[in-house]
């Protein structure tokens, strides 16, 4: 694994410095090694997020990117350049997928960083492989099986801290480890193991909240048998688990006192005495 400072010098790895290594050995053994680049999670599109803005209109008469190119030379307001460049992505999502791509940023089309957001997701807000519908399509699952095959990795400082925060889950078993500029590793670490709270995150995540389902009520407990009880529940009679109560599950009414008095209460007998 060589893991670098920055994105921008790893790809200068991949696409120059590497080829040629690869070249050297390859001329030596007569085998060419294989290479991969692994990045984070959202330096690949998601599926799941560019396809759940919509179909995407088949029957335009002109392709999504002619529509954001003019966009962008006419003299529109910002959401309608954005717009324009969202559906230029998700069809460039859509080629990828279709011809087994990476769907990696730095292939995409000309875009900002809104418009990339609307086709990436964070990893918090990833649902998962196995919760995903998209799942057996993710990209970044599919850059992970390419690492676990190559002979080399080139990734970044971001992504070997978060490999190492998260028990060796984001890279791939590996015997060695070069750090290049490696002046920059703690600051980059930092970085990574560094979170922010921002009012306008407290903001979001109160927006998202008042989408969720709220709980029910809470039943009223059944005041004869403790729980569960799945009778009470459901409506029904409950039958009497003690003597003396009835099936509606209430005690018989109780004589007052003052009639079972009178009615138990008899002039006393008196008997005859005799006389003399």
């Amino acid at each position: 694994v060589v893991a670098t400072a920055t994105l921008a010098l790893q790809a200068q790895l991949a696409t120059k410095d590497i080829p040629t290594a690869l070249d050297a050995v390859e001329s030596v053994t007569g085998k060419r090694p294989k290479a991969a680049i692994l990045k984070g999670r959202t330096n690949y599109a998601c599926l799941y997020r560019a396809r759940s803005g919509g179909e995407l209109e088949q029957d335009s008469l002109i392709g999504a990117s002619a529509v954001a190119e003019a966009a962008a030379k006419a003299k529109g307001d910002d959401v309608s350049r954005l717009g324009a460049e969202v559906l230029a992505l998700r069809e460039w999502v859509e080629e990828e997928a279709e011809r087994g791509g990476l769907a990696d940023r730095d292939d995409a089309p000309t875009h900002t960083a809104k418009g990339w957001a609307q086709v990436s997701i964070p990893t918090r807000e990833c649902l998962g492989v196995a919760n995903c519908r998209f799942g057996a399509e993710c990209f970044v699952e599919a850059s992970r099986e390419e690492a676990r095959k190559a002979d080399l990795i080139v990734t970044n400082h971001a992504l070997l801290a978060i490999n190492a925060m998260h028990g060796g889950t984001a890279l791939p078993e590996h015997g060695s480890l070069i750090v290049d500029e490696a002046h920059e590793l703690v600051s980059r670490i930092t970085t990574a193991a560094t979170d922010e709270l921002t009012p306008g995150i407290v903001e979001r995540t109160a927006r998202r909240a008042l989408t969720w389902p709220r709980s029910p009520p809470p039943r009223p407990r059944c005041r004869m048998w403790r729980p569960p009880c799945v009778t009470c529940r459901a409506g029904r009679p409950v039958p009497s688990a003690r003597a003396g109560r009835t099936q509606s599950g209430s005690r018989p009414p109780r004589p007052s006192r003052r009639s079972s008095t009178s009615q138990s209460a008899s002039p006393p007998s008196r008997r005859p005495t005799s006389s003399g």
